[in-house]
């Protein structure tokens, strides 16, 4: 689709529809950019607000991402963790186990189930974190935030704007 195509479209559609777009502008391709903001600046419409969003429903206190949310805070910590340790939990123990098993125990199968069974615990925990951290609950609209960078469903970012930082 060219230029001229999505500028012949852009004028058929409506401000609000305009400003809809807008939204996920970053989202568009060049050819598309270019028609929508010629579009927008022959109509002189303004750019949308950002979203303000809060704390709670009954609070006026602002937050910019998942990131101010202590509870998610933790939660990333202890994913962080898990993703640096659970080979080393996991695996050190149980090879550790299995060759002092061997070598002094004559293959003990008591020592070789409990490094077994260490290292599925340690794997289990992993997995846990996991399936938190993908089922997290996005404080602005009660749906789960799944994995991509903004809620799916109302848009909260998971990370602060670069600018902030």
């Amino acid at each position: 689709m060219g230029e001229e195509n999505f500028r012949s479209y852009y004028e058929t559609l409506a401000d609000d529809q305009l400003q809809q777009i807008l939204v996920d502008k970053k989202d568009l391709v060049p050819e598309a950019v270019a028609a929508l903001d010629e579009e927008v600046q022959k109509r002189q419409l303004k750019p949308p607000e950002p979203p303000r969003w809060t704390r709670g429903s009954d609070s006026t206190e602002p937050v910019s991402s998942l990131e101010d949310y202590s509870d998610y805070q933790e939660l990333v910590a202890r994913k962080r963790a898990v993703g640096r340790y659970v080979y080393l939990l996991a695996l050190a123990p149980m090879i550790l186990g299995l060759l002092f098993a061997k070598k002094t125990f004559e293959n003990s199968i008591v020592l070789i189930s409990i490094c077994c069974a260490w290292m599925a615990v340690v794997i289990a925990y992993g997995i846990v974190i996991n399936i938190r951290f993908l089922d997290f609950k996005c404080p602005q609209c009660s749906d789960k935030f799944g994995s991509e960078d903004d809620c799916v469903t109302c848009g909260f970012p998971r990370s602060a704007p670069k600018d902030r930082k």
